[in-house]
């Protein structure tokens, strides 16, 4: 999961540099859409590492565990934005009031729990319809 991980990180970035480098070119609108498809998987697959790292702790110690889902009914996240909403002050888009700190104070809470918390799409590949909070309690045995 860690070396996934890693490449995953890599592609992004080179991407980035991409996307900075043609800016300047006549077509850059016409690889725009490429771009973001390209971008899109990416999140796609460090989802699906997310996701298999949590389901292997899960299966680790097979612990009971309590899980709390809190559905949203805002404008929801991208894919892009899922894994980084519970970083401190990792918030770009000014739009939405805040400083960024509620999810990561929340985050910090519950990693002092050994607790997990994730977000997905309350309707599943339509990020505007709301999100749902996922919450992962180890119960004590």
């Amino acid at each position: 999961m860690h070396d996934m991980s890693n490449i995953l990180q890599s592609m992004l970035m080179s991407l980035e540099m991409c996307e900075y480098k043609i800016k300047t070119l006549e077509y850059f609108d016409n690889l725009k859409d490429i771009i973001n498809n390209f971008r899109e998987q990416i999140n796609r697959g460090a989802n699906l590492v997310n996701n298999v790292r949590k389901f292997s702790e899960i299966q680790k110690n097979r612990k009971k565990l309590l899980k709390i889902e809190v559905i949203d009914n805002g404008r929801g996240f991208p894919d892009f934005k899922k894994d980084c909403i519970f970083n401190r002050g990792d918030i770009k888009d000014r739009s939405v009031p805040g400083l960024g700190l509620g999810l990561s104070l929340v985050k910090s809470i519950l990693d002092k729990y050994n607790a997990k918390i994730w977000i997905i799409d309350k309707v599943a590949k339509d990020h505007t319809q709301g999100t749902k909070f996922v919450l992962l309690f180890p119960l004590l045995q």
